[in-house]
């Protein structure tokens, strides 16, 4: 049985950041992101230890499939318990104008999400290991933010021409999805949408509905997005009414969603 405990979390980044030393002379930093850094950990299904690597400017990227390999390393050595994400980056490239020339590839999707890694390390980072890089990077701009989402759209449809079967799989996950998938894609999305309705950061799911509904009153979404907190964080109090009524706004959630532009938030009386 795997362990996601928040201590078993600690003792595997301490594993990682202990294998990681192989590769001292190439890893300029490395940050802790997401739950982890924010007090957001749940240990629940969908959990994982969000970590940026950062190399040399003078790496070469074959240092990613070396990180890579590292990270599969510290997952075997740990039972695959928990997953560590896999963003790295040149220090280079967290600083304006970001890099755009890239392929679209399921081995790079991490340079699409580039402004939000950065998003999260300016907000609530931690660095492990390395340099304190941090307050030295430029901070992501509003057009940065809606390019790298269009970048994301078009690697979706690279993705889904490149492996139609898989694309015909996440459809029929999304005709019929989970409470968990669900979960996933709103807050996500409401994430989005604070920034894209204030201009401002919250990377902390747990608490991402208040701050919405302190700062974005009029946001349409907010039934949706209290079910969604409700269930990872107070999965023992979801009922099955709590689902369907998930399932029905969710709906709604894509119907309002579909065709419109990436910095779009709906509100209410718009």
């Amino acid at each position: 049985m795997q362990n996601k405990s928040i201590a078993r979390a600690k003792e595997i980044l301490s594993c990682h950041l202990e294998n990681i030393k192989e590769l001292s002379g190439e890893i300029k930093s490395v940050v802790l992101v997401g739950s982890l850094s924010n007090n957001s950990y749940t240990g629940n299904a969908g959990s994982d230890i969000d970590i940026v690597h950062i190399i040399s400017n003078d790496s070469d990227m074959e240092m990613r499939n070396m990180i890579i390999d590292i990270i599969n390393k510290t997952q075997t050595e740990t039972n695959n318990d928990i997953p560590i994400s896999r963003c790295i980056y040149r220090y280079s490239d967290l600083f304006h104008p970001y890099k755009i020339d890239f392929e679209l590839t399921q081995s790079n999707k991490d340079y699409i999400e580039l402004p939000i890694e950065i998003l999260r390390m300016k907000e609530s980072g931690i660095v492990v290991y390395g340099e304190n890089i941090i307050d030295n990077i430029d901070t992501p701009l509003r057009e940065d933010i809606i390019l790298f989402e269009k970048l994301a759209q078009q690697w979706n449809g690279a993705m889904a021409r490149e492996n139609p079967e898989a694309e015909e799989k996440r459809k029929r996950l999304l005709d019929n999805p989970t409470a968990s998938i669900i979960t996933q894609i709103v807050l996500t999305r409401a994430m989005l949408d604070y920034y894209f309705a204030t201009n401002k950061s919250c990377s902390n799911k747990l608490i991402i509905v208040d701050v919405i509904n302190k700062d974005v009153p009029q946001y349409y979404f907010k039934k949706v997005l209290g079910l969604a907190v409700k269930w990872r964080y107070n999965i023992n109090r979801f009922t099955i009414e709590d689902e369907q009524e998930m399932q029905s706004l969710f709906k709604e959630w894509c119907f309002i969603r579909n065709g419109k532009e990436v910095d779009f938030v709906p509100m209410y009386g718009t």
